[in-house]
């Protein structure tokens, strides 16, 4: 199963991310977004393909993105904020499939497989993502990046011969990756660091 559309509202740096992710590997993005296109950190950049709804409840934009995908992908750290408790509430209420990251338990590495074994176990197509605000977690758009380009990448690879995906994005893909650490000094200088 190959991944169709990435949705996500857009509102916070991590949705954000989660666009860029779908927009760097040529996979079609979408979503729903409160009239103005107000985020956490200013208006939307046009380059995403949000559409505005005339509300300005963003409760209002989470359940229309539920309801256009077949699953909901939610990153934490922690604890659930209002937005993610909302959407977990309206994926279950149309039972559409449900994925929680917590960071505090699960590595961002780690995450890339676990999603993609998720999306490739129910068949989800149209995925739903969203995570928490900056304030709640410094470097959000990072980890989700990883997750969210990992999961799809591994997805690419599992596409059928003759779809648009071409080796380039793969390459691209892993050019992108940071240098890893080679003694446990440089190891912990890092994570000291990040």
């Amino acid at each position: 199963m190959t991944l169709k559309n990435i949705i996500s509202g857009g509102l916070t740096v991590s949705d954000q991310a989660a666009l860029d992710a779908a927009i760097s590997l040529g996979i079609p993005h979408g979503g729903y977004i409160p009239w103005g296109r107000m985020t956490e950190i200013g208006t939307l950049p046009s380059k995403y393909k949000l559409k505005e709804l005339k509300t300005d409840n963003h409760f209002d934009c989470i359940e229309r993105n539920v309801k256009e995908s077949k699953g909901t992908l939610i990153v934490s750290v922690g604890e659930l904020n209002d937005d993610a408790r909302h959407a977990r509430k309206i994926t279950m209420k149309h039972t559409h499939q449900l994925f929680v990251v917590d960071l505090d338990l699960t590595p961002s590495f780690e995450a890339v497989t676990l999603v993609n074994d998720w999306i490739q176990k129910y068949n989800i197509d149209e995925l739903y993502v969203t995570g928490p605000f900056t304030y709640e977690y410094l470097n959000i758009d990072r980890h989700m990046t990883i997750i969210v380009e990992g999961a799809l990448l591994l997805d690419l690879m599992d596409a059928p011969q003759g779809s648009k995906v071409t080796d380039y994005y793969k390459d691209m893909y892993l050019q992108k990756l940071p240098d890893l650490p080679k003694t446990v000094d440089e190891a912990i200088d890092q994570i000291i660091s990040d």
